[in-house]
């Protein structure tokens, strides 16, 4: 409740989340037992930073509805799918740079080594695109669209290889 607590105080800040989402913000995808939804806390127990992961199902994942086509190539080679979203921080950890390499992180650990997945899917606003692919090394996999569930505002999908991902943090380390 936390998670999606902070998530829709941020998104509603953003004007992404309107006064009808309850002060939570979820979806049908959240209702399903494998998702998980992280919360980062600071060291008083406040809520720092949240993200939400979506393990592929047979109903899809959220960012399907905009992307079917980009999402259906990487399961036809063989991927095995898990996507991330609803990430929020705090204002105190708007530009901690430590809170996002700890999600990332744990996402990491739970949706590769956990879950075994392949790709990590994400849909962002374009604004934050460069920092995904220069700073986490993602890659644009959709191109920018209108996403009915941050009120229409603009997003692109954007995919990491969790495999190439883990080959790299083992050669850095």
């Amino acid at each position: 409740e936390r998670a999606y607590g902070l998530g829709y105080r941020i998104y509603r800040a953003l004007g992404y989340a309107g006064h009808e989402d309850h002060r939570v913000l979820v979806t049908p995808s959240d209702a399903r037992p494998d998702t998980l939804a992280l919360l980062a806390t600071d060291p008083g127990g406040g809520a720092a930073g949240t993200v939400t992961l979506w393990f592929d199902h047979p109903e899809g994942l959220p960012c399907e509805a905009l992307y079917p086509r980009e999402v259906a190539a990487l399961r036809d080679d063989g991927g095995r799918l898990v996507e991330a979203g609803r990430f929020a921080t705090n204002d105190d950890y708007r530009n901690s740079t430590m809170l996002v390499a700890r999600l990332l992180n744990l996402i990491f650990l739970y949706a590769c080594r956990v879950q075994a997945c392949s790709h990590l899917l994400c849909t962002v606003n374009p604004r934050h695109v460069a920092f995904y692919m220069r700073k986490l090394h993602f890659r644009r996999l959709g191109g920018e669209c209108p996403c009915p569930r941050v009120k229409g505002a603009i997003a692109e999908l954007l995919t990491l290889n969790l495999r190439d991902y883990a080959r790299e943090v083992r050669s850095a380390h």
